[in-house]
């Protein structure tokens, strides 16, 4: 797999949706999946790649399958 053309947060993404994550990134993501707007909005000071990618990955459609194809480039 190519994952090093993947940005941070596509990364990001792409090791939750294997089950690759270390134990702190599963929280993060467990905690941007369950917070809401202006909660979700505080995680992005801290975390913005994260959270821009689970916006993307969450609302736009194409994007989970655009970054598979990426990841998976020779």
């Amino acid at each position: 797999m190519a994952i090093k053309d993947l940005n941070p947060g596509e990364l990001f993404i792409f090791e939750w949706q294997y089950n690759r994550l270390s134990h702190f990134k599963a929280a993060l993501v467990d905690a941007i999946r369950r917070a809401d707007l202006p909660n979700r909005n505080k995680l992005e000071i801290a975390y913005p790649d994260e959270v821009r990618a689970f916006r993307c990955f969450a609302n736009e459609s194409g994007w989970w399958t655009r970054v598979k194809d990426l990841a998976q480039r020779v």
